[in-house]
């Protein structure tokens, strides 16, 4: 039990290849969904009361969110991945920022796909498919 004190979050966010913005000292809140099945693991993270200028980040196109989370000395990454939705509400004194994001959502959204079919398949065949 002595352990609850000390916890840390650390928020990195910004165009990948870049430093970005490191949050840290600001409340995060998060929930962090992992999955083994195809799909994308997903995290909605809240941020609370960030600048003008890292929430203008935010709303870019193609921004990663890197998400670390533990106690003072042993904090890991628990969640990589992009942006795939961000609002901005006031809740009382505080201005929450809710990030939805997904790991390989870039990645999924950008592959391409080469598909091949016989001779005589109708477009509506095609299109179903």
């Amino acid at each position: 039990m002595a352990e609850l004190f000390g916890r840390v979050a650390k928020l990195q966010v910004g165009q990948p290849g870049t430093e970005g913005v490191e949050i840290t000292g600001l409340r995060i809140s998060f929930d962090v969904t992992k999955t083994a099945a195809s799909e994308s693991n997903k995290a909605v993270i809240k941020l609370f009361n960030a600048n003008e200028d890292t929430r203008a980040l935010m709303q870019e196109k193609d921004i990663a969110v890197y998400l670390e989370a533990g106690y003072e000395n042993t904090s890991k990454l628990i969640f990589s991945g992009y942006i795939t939705k961000v609002t901005h509400q006031q809740q009382g004194p505080d201005l929450v920022s809710t990030i939805e994001s997904g790991d390989g959502i870039k990645q999924l959204r950008e592959a391409k796909i080469k598909v091949s079919y016989t001779k005589g398949i109708s477009l509506k065949g095609a299109l179903q498919d």
